[in-house]
């Protein structure tokens, strides 16, 4: 059966009359769902039924497309920033954690330098002691 040839259920006219030869479903299965539909109602618009009410349709389903994108675009900033964010907590982190680091190694030398002190006090102490 060719193209042309009238089957309501397989290749209905409404389909399959465009100028091109080319039927709807060939070209609109290469898209995702909104937009195949979006693309079906705007090809059969004034074939079957009420032209406005096709082109409404094909726009509902443009539309829902777009908001579907839309929010998955806000989604992937949303995780965008949350990634940045918990960088940005590593690296606070890491820094206050060499800043311990550098706190502890202060620490440690003054405790050398207090026991250093110390054991020069307590020469003396035992020199004058003599």
């Amino acid at each position: 059966m060719s193209v042309t040839d009238h089957d309501p259920v397989n290749h209905p006219k409404h389909y399959t009359s465009h100028p091109s030869g080319v039927e709807c479903i060939d070209v609109a299965e290469h898209y995702g769902f909104c937009i195949g539909n979006a693309i079906k109602y705007l090809w059969r618009a004034g074939l079957k039924g009420d032209a406005i009410e096709d082109l409404k349709k094909g726009l509902w389903y443009l539309q829902r497309e777009i908001e579907r994108r839309e929010h998955q675009k806000l989604e992937e900033k949303r995780l965008q920033a949350r990634s940045r964010g918990s960088a940005e907590v590593q690296e606070r982190r890491l820094h206050s954690m060499r800043k311990g680091t550098r706190l502890d190694q202060v620490r440690q030398r003054s405790r050398q330098s207090n026991s250093t002190r110390n054991r020069k006090v307590s020469t003396r102490s035992r020199r004058k002691a003599r």
